[in-house]
């Protein structure tokens, strides 16, 4: 580990001088601590460590690719309106002085973001003012705690498959790309989805080892990451929330049997919508699911178009999950502009691969779906919680971190010959989506 905390603090004094901002060191290292008490544990191996200063170059290299291809597109480092007033009222609060989530003041528009802008905030008082913050400094803590979420996988993976498995599922998650693009920004999201697997993470330790050897900093952690999140972003208490009992009633009872798995996902499914019931959850339902409909219907057209703009009963959920595992749609390869603007186009290119490559592991995602494992519930769970309500690709990191849970497990017990033959199937699927998209496109 200590090599591995060497190479991370030699890499961020490079970053420090080349953007002149002492910050940059100061918050990497705080996102580092983070990394190192995520992954420690006794079993793991100087191999787990060289794996991670190669994920660790990976994302910030990615990172730095997208800083200057988002320049190279639009001028400065930023995509959207959310980024930029993310920095802005977090400097505003810096100017005010505040440090605790519970005294932010009423923010239209963002006052669902407390959390993260008090997070900025912070991020300028460790730089030591706005004349030594550096736009830089938020987006590395996004991939120290992207890193940080794929470790606490890698610790539960490692428990289903052997080590070597584990690490590669390990790198193959850490860097992929879709996940880094998100990591690469000024977004919340990312620090969201550390509290809910940091906090689901603790939860299950503290309810395997039934409150026996669990210490007393496991429970605040936990309790914590519970506390965050509502400031954070108030709707993932219910992911949260939806998390824990899904959890619970799968270990709790721990069904053998397809059919006690299927009633245990009904048992779990009606608990969750009890809960939306009895806490106004299921207005907030609604209004998401209405508010976000309206706003990616402005941003799409043709099929995604048609997706949207049907109702979520009877066929609109189905469509809506299936199109889930194609976002962001390949489509886009051939229109982009590789000579006029190479590093926006390489970007795009590796997000649209990244899609590909999802597809690729939908075999192993139906067999698992089929024994119907806890963490394919839980991973559920999270999925239907985007493709239902909000259907922003940012937001698709918060399924990211479950995907492996399930995808890994099914891709070791399949034999060599049966893989073979899933890449001719998945290759098949993709001729007729293209086929079929080319065709709608022309009809709608």
């Amino acid at each position: 580990m200590l090599l591995f905390c060497l190479y991370n603090i030699v890499l961020l004094s490079l970053l420090a001088s080349l953007y002149g901002s002492i910050g940059i060191v100061i918050v990497g290292t705080v996102g580092l601590g983070l990394v190192c008490l995520s992954i420690y544990s006794k079993k793991n191996t100087q191999k787990l460590y060289n794996v991670l200063i190669v994920i660790t170059t990976v994302a910030i290299g990615f990172m730095l690719l997208n800083y200057y291809a988002l320049i190279e597109e639009y001028g400065e480092p930023y995509y959207a309106l959310d980024d930029k007033c993310f920095e802005y009222y977090g400097r505003s609060l810096f100017l005010d002085g505040i440090i605790n989530y519970r005294d932010v003041p009423y923010i239209e528009g963002y006052d669902n973001t407390k959390g993260y802008l008090v997070i900025i905030s912070w991020i300028y008082r460790l730089s030591g003012g706005i004349a030594g913050y550096h736009t830089i400094s938020p987006r590395i803590l996004n991939i120290y705690l992207w890193i940080s979420i794929v470790s606490l996988i890698y610790k539960i993976l490692r428990e289903k498959v052997e080590d070597r498995r584990a690490i590669t599922a390990m790198l193959i998650l850490a860097i992929f790309p879709n996940a880094m693009y998100v990591s690469s920004f000024v977004y919340r999201d990312v620090f969201v989805c550390f509290l809910l697997i940091t906090g689901f993470y603790n939860f299950r330790i503290i309810f395997n080892n039934k409150l026996k050897r669990v210490s007393l900093i496991r429970i605040i952690l936990f309790l914590y990451s519970f506390y965050a999140l509502y400031y954070a972003r108030k709707q993932m208490l219910y992911v949260f929330m939806a998390l824990i009992v899904v959890f619970i009633l799968f270990e709790f009872g721990k069904p053998k049997s397809i059919i006690k798995r299927y009633c245990v996902c009904g048992i779990a499914i009606g608990s969750v919508f009890f809960i939306l019931f009895v806490t106004n959850g299921w207005n907030l339902f609604i209004y998401s699911l209405i508010k976000y409909s309206a706003y990616t219907v402005t941003l799409s057209d043709g099929l995604s178009n048609y997706i949207f703009m049907m109702p979520i009963l009877p066929f609109g959920w189905i469509l809506r999950m299936v199109y889930g595992f194609i976002v962001p749609f390949p489509g886009g390869i051939l229109k982009l502009d590789y000579l006029g603007k190479p590093l926006y186009s390489l970007t795009q290119l590796l997000i649209q691969m990244g899609t590909i490559f999802q597809i690729f592991l939908i075999p192993y995602m139906l067999k698992s779906i089929k024994k119907m494992d806890t963490y394919v519930v839980l991973w559920g769970v999270c999925y239907m919680a985007i493709v239902m309500t909000t259907f922003t690709f940012r937001h698709f990191i918060m399924m990211y971190p479950m995907l492996p849970l399930c995808v890994v497990p099914e891709y070791v017990r399949t034999d060599y010959g049966k893989r073979k033959k899933y890449i001719v199937y998945v290759l098949l699927l993709l001729l007729l989506c293209i086929v079929s998209y080319l065709v709608l496109k022309m009809l709608l």
